[in-house]
């Protein structure tokens, strides 16, 4: 069975601050533990490159294919030929009064069981991701603490 990853999470911030984050690709390694760069624009059509923490310094390089801004973001990325393809998908939602993170991953292609079953286990850094993006949404939305003057 080929692995899908899936995370969600509920954040008391909104879809703009939500959104303006999620696709800051250059202030990734300021909030996201999981990732320690990500280059590139989050922009229809454009590559992005994401560095994972634990990678060594290398990264995977993937196509922005569908965006629509603050409700839908999916990247796709892998081998020639469609031999192995990955979809990450990032969507907000509502939860509430609150905006619902969703993230989720599929493989498909003829070498997504074998190329799947040589990576480990995402889904505690899909967790850290959510985790990750709700700390810094909501600390950006709290009010700024008013400096007094002398």
């Amino acid at each position: 069975m080929v692995p899908k990853y899936r995370t969600s999470v509920d954040i008391a911030a909104t879809r703009e601050t939500i959104w303006s984050i999620l696709t800051d690709a250059s202030a990734y390694a300021d909030w996201n533990p999981t990732l320690s760069q990500v280059r590139g624009n989050f922009e229809l059509g454009e590559s992005v490159v994401f560095v994972p923490a634990d990678g060594g310094g290398r990264g995977f390089k993937v196509k922005v294919v569908e965006l629509e801004p603050e409700s839908r973001l999916v990247c796709r990325g892998g081998m020639p030929f469609r031999l192995f393809t990955g979809s990450r998908t990032f969507q907000l939602g509502e939860a509430g009064d609150l905006v619902r993170f969703e993230m989720f991953e599929e493989f498909s292609g003829p070498l997504a069981r074998l190329v799947s079953a040589t990576m480990p286990d995402q889904q505690p850094a899909f967790d850290a991701f959510a985790t990750a993006l709700r700390d810094a949404s909501e600390l950006a939305t709290k009010p700024r603490a008013r400096r007094r003057r002398r």
